[in-house]
């Protein structure tokens, strides 16, 4: 399961940069060129793809976040400056998710027009099932922590 959710929404976050959305020149290969971009770019989805989850309450296997994080940020010569700034990043979009959960007009500007909106009475009253995410999965017996009892965070990290 933690997999799972954490694959959609990596891949959600991936989808909103198409031309026609947050255009971050994904299809662009003037903008979009070389490694530094592309590992900016994964950064960005692990980071929203963790975010998303803590928010929502979904799984999220820390461990498998931090090594993907690690190898993309081994691209970018392991500067803790660019996993932040990419995680900076990542929270905007984060912030869109949640003003659509709160039934609010999320502020970018590529979102539809809420006027555009079925109406809410019509809507399924779970904000996840927008996601594909199974909203009667319970998730509480879950400890997020308890697998980095044994993850390294040395140097490179």
């Amino acid at each position: 399961e933690a997999v799972y959710y954490a694959v959609l929404m990596h891949e959600w976050y991936h989808s909103t940069g198409h031309q026609t959305r947050d255009n971050r020149g994904l299809g662009d290969t003037m903008k979009f060129s070389g490694l530094k971009n592309y590992a900016e770019e994964e950064l960005r989805a692990e980071s929203f793809s963790a975010l998303v989850s803590a928010a929502l309450g979904l799984p999220y296997k820390l461990t498998t976040g931090a090594e993907y994080l690690k190898i993309w940020n081994s691209c970018l010569e392991n500067d803790p400056k660019t996993i932040v700034s990419q995680a900076v990043q990542a929270s905007k979009m984060l912030e869109t998710v949640m003003e659509f959960t709160r039934d609010e007009q999320p502020q970018a500007a590529w979102f539809p027009d809420k006027s555009t909106w079925p109406p809410l009475e019509s809507r399924d009253d779970d904000e996840l099932s927008a996601f594909g995410i199974d909203s009667e999965a319970d998730f509480s017996d879950e400890d997020p922590f308890a697998e980095l009892d044994d993850f390294d965070f040395g140097p490179g990290m």
